[in-house]
């Protein structure tokens, strides 16, 4: 007999956090030592999101910044205590899939073939679903679906070659240009919420999605209220 009080309250199934998969991956190899590795896992982690942020200064031209912006936020002080050893806590990955997000929304941004922004747009939406599945909230989904449009807008590079230039353009080549970016955008939005679904189409139909973003939106603007629970 099941049961029926399995899984209570929710009635979910509670998901193994991917931290804890990193843990148990990791282990064997420190003699199965579970503390021992997660200290080391932690000091490996730490610092990966140097390189992202150095990429996405490369990429816009600012080389020398996203070095000295990786040392900075390295020997930051709150983010030295956030990833100290003996902490395992998911602020190890958090920025470092954050500035990986931003890098292939910018060069998604920046790419002038159909193909090569559909394909940074999917990207940019698995590293997002990453993010999600690595801290367990639904947050970054709208707000970097949103920087993907605005960013794709912003630049010119989502027209072709012909239609780049709108300023000595007749009034039927920019709607074709304003049609040809409304298809592409379309196209860029659904790959990237597809990926950051995780694949799974119906979880794009779920509130919990969205809740997080559009929650956050309204305590800020002071349209709703939260409560916070403390741990004695």
């Amino acid at each position: 007999r099941q049961d029926q009080l399995r899984n209570f309250p929710d009635g979910k199934k509670i998901e193994t956090p991917f931290i804890a998969h990193l843990m148990a991956k990791v282990a064997p190899i420190f003699s199965n030592d579970f503390y021992e590795g997660s200290i080391f896992l932690m000091i490996g982690l730490s610092g990966a999101f140097i390189f992202p942020l150095a990429l996405y200064f490369y990429f816009i031209g600012f080389p020398i910044s996203g070095l000295l912006g990786g040392l900075i936020g390295t020997f930051a002080y709150e983010y030295l205590i956030r990833t100290g050893v003996g902490r395992v806590d998911t602020d190890v990955l958090q920025l470092f899939f954050l500035f990986l997000t931003g890098v292939f929304v910018l060069q998604a941004s920046k790419a002038r073939k159909t193909v090569y922004i559909l394909i940074y747009s999917g990207l940019a939406g698995y590293t997002t679903y990453l993010l999600t599945e690595w801290w367990g909230k639904h947050f970054f989904i709208l707000p970097f679906a949103a920087v993907l449009i605005l960013s794709l807008w912003a630049y010119p590079q989502t027209n072709n070659d012909q239609l780049r230039d709108q300023r000595d353009l007749k009034l039927v080549h920019r709607l074709a240009s304003l049609k040809l970016r409304l298809f592409v955008s379309s196209m860029a939005l659904g790959f990237f919420l597809v990926c950051g679904s995780g694949f799974n189409i119906s979880d794009l139909l779920d509130q919990n999605l969205y809740t997080p973003s559009t929650r956050y939106i309204k305590e800020r603007l002071g349209v709703e209220h939260s409560i916070e629970l403390r741990g004695i």
